[in-house]
């Protein structure tokens, strides 16, 4: 019964190919389209959602006139964090994240200094508001020194050969004309591409 079914249907199609060509190939782009459009909004729709406690994370914006222009920056003064902490005790936790796009860090690599575009500066208690999963050491004490860095695995690999083992060694910065030695403490997975934070150390 289904053989005859698809014979049918077969002969059917054939018979009018010029009608079936224009139907299968809506249906083909018309799928595609769909498809495509899931994918981009499971995308949004998981951005920045990587972490444990994502719901409970918020960014302080700052909304100013200057010059008669109005502002809308991701950006508060230094201060905004620990004054929230001490006003309203519902905030458990602050960090401060310091990063302007285009902005390079030369970092030294035996005789030659490679231009680091995807560094941060951040508070010591930056891993206490983002999980990320650590491959070696504990990011939730890896920042509490002065001089301390934390990397993913990819950039750990680009200055030491490899992600393994690298605990305690140390990464000289170009800050203020000079070179600054910084402790590796620990190391974690690369940052999906799906968050705001493309940091690699």
């Amino acid at each position: 019964m289904l053989r005859n079914y698809l014979k049918v249907a077969w002969r059917s199609l054939l018979r009018n190919r010029t009608f079936s060509f224009i139907n299968i190939t809506g249906l083909a782009v018309g799928l595609g389209c769909f498809l495509l459009i899931a994918l981009y909004v499971l995308d949004e729709l998981s951005f920045d959602r990587y972490y444990d406690k994502a719901g409970n994370i918020y960014r302080v914006n700052m909304d100013a006139r200057w010059g008669g222009q109005e502002l809308r920056v991701a950006e508060t003064s230094d201060m905004m964090g620990p004054i929230l902490k001490k006003d309203y005790p519902q905030i458990q936790e602050y960090t401060r994240v310091y990063s302007h796009s285009g902005d390079t860090k030369l970092i030294r690599k035996g005789n030659e200094y490679i231009a680091e575009t995807h560094a941060a500066y951040v508070d010591s208690t930056f891993f206490h508001v983002f999980a990320f999963p650590a491959l070696e050491g504990d990011t939730r004490t890896a920042l509490n020194d002065p001089h301390t860095v934390v990397m993913t695995a990819s950039a750990a690999a680009r200055y030491f050969g490899s992600a393994g083992d690298v605990i305690g060694k140390m990464l000289e910065v170009h800050e203020g004309g000079m070179e600054v030695p910084y402790k590796v403490n620990a190391v974690i997975a690369d940052i999906p591409g799906n968050t705001h934070f493309h940091f690699a150390l």
